[in-house]
Parts: structure tokens; sequence; C-alpha cells
């Protein structure tokens, strides 16, 4: 079973997509590009200014933090990100797909075009079941990570709801499948090869 063409998955935080790009690139002996692994770097080297975003998280909260940072995902994802021309999975953090200036979602919509094949990862099929498994998988992951603790659970409860409304958005405005990772992964798998089945995305 050979994939055609790279696919996305996009998605909120803690909704599954890293762990779940990691299986399909296994399954599939394809590369996985994990964007958020290479936008540090990228931030740095275009003028992104650490202490200044900590000020402004302090002097003026948590919307005006994600403003500035998100002019980076921006340019990042649209002006700089380039697909290989073999199949490859992309796994998005959940910044980058996430923005309230509709010339900007217009272009990330274009951006998503390039894939033949497009997963929204969602943790549940019901919002608010889904909210909280977000909430739970971010309390245990905190354990190890006290600032992502203290930036989205301790700032501000609602960045989850935030998040998971703007995906429910974007869905309606591009081609996505939407695939629900409360499910075993061997089953979450196994309804993604049926979609790319379906969709001729793999030759058998």
């Amino acid at each position: 079973m050979y994939l055609t063409s790279s696919i996305a998955l996009v998605g909120p935080i803690c909704a599954g997509k890293t762990t779940l790009s990691q299986v399909i690139g296994d399954f599939f002996s394809l590369p996985v590009v994990h964007t958020d692994a290479h936008k540090g770097q990228y931030f740095l080297e275009s003028g992104f200014n650490e202490e200044h975003a900590e000020d402004i998280l302090k002097e003026e909260g948590i919307e005006a933090y994600y403003s500035y940072l998100k002019g980076f995902e921006y340019d990042y994802i649209v002006n700089n990100l380039v697909l290989p021309s073999s199949p490859s999975i992309y796994d998005f953090g959940a910044g980058f797909v996430c923005f309230d200036e509709v010339f900007k979602k217009l272009e990330v919509i274009k951006f998503l075009e390039k894939f033949d094949n497009v997963f929204l990862i969602l943790p549940h099929k019901d919002q608010e079941k889904s909210y909280q498994l977000i909430y739970n998988r971010l309390i245990e992951r905190s354990k190890t990570d006290k600032e992502l603790f203290n930036y989205i659970i301790g700032k501000n409860f609602d960045l989850i709801e935030y998040f998971l409304q703007k995906f429910q958005d974007l869905s309606c405005h591009t081609k996505m499948e939407k695939i629900f990772t409360s499910y075993s992964l061997r089953h979450t798998l196994k309804n993604i090869i049926t979609h790319l089945i379906e969709a001729k995305g793999v030759i058998l």
C-alpha cells in the first residue's frame, strides 16, 4: 500500500496529532514533518524576541501575546514552508492554522488546498467532551511542563474552547475529514486508511 501524496494533520493542542502522525508515517514508511519542531529557529531568525513576548503577556494579556506570536507563525506557514515533491506526513501545530483575520484565514485555506487529504484531529465527537479530554491531557503534560500549565491552564481556560471553535470554523471552508482520537490508535489508523482508500489517496 503506497500513499500517493502528502497528507496534513491539523487540530487543537493535545488532540493526538503528533502521536498519530508518527503512527501513519511508520505504517507507510514515510517521513513525518512536525512543524512545531522547526518554528523556533525560524522565529529567532525572523526577529522574534522572547523577552518582549513575556513582557506583552504580563502587561497586555494572553490575547496580545498570541497576536504577537501568530504574526511569525503566519509568515512561517504561508511564505516559508516548502512541501517536498515526495509524499510525507505533516503534523501542524495547533497555532499554525488558527487566525482571526479573514485574509490570513483565506491564505491558510489556500495553503491547505495543496494537500489532497487534510485530517482534522479531534479528541471526541462531542465538543464538551473534547474540551475535557484536552484539559485532562494538558494537566497530565503539565507535570513535566509547568510553563505550558501556566500559559494555557493557569492564564486562560477559554483558550481550549477558542482553538476548538477555530478548527470547527476552518473545517467549514476547506476539505477536511474529521478523525476522533477517543478510539484506540489502531482503530483511528484504520479510519484514516479507509478514507484514503475511498479518496484514492493510496495505491493498493
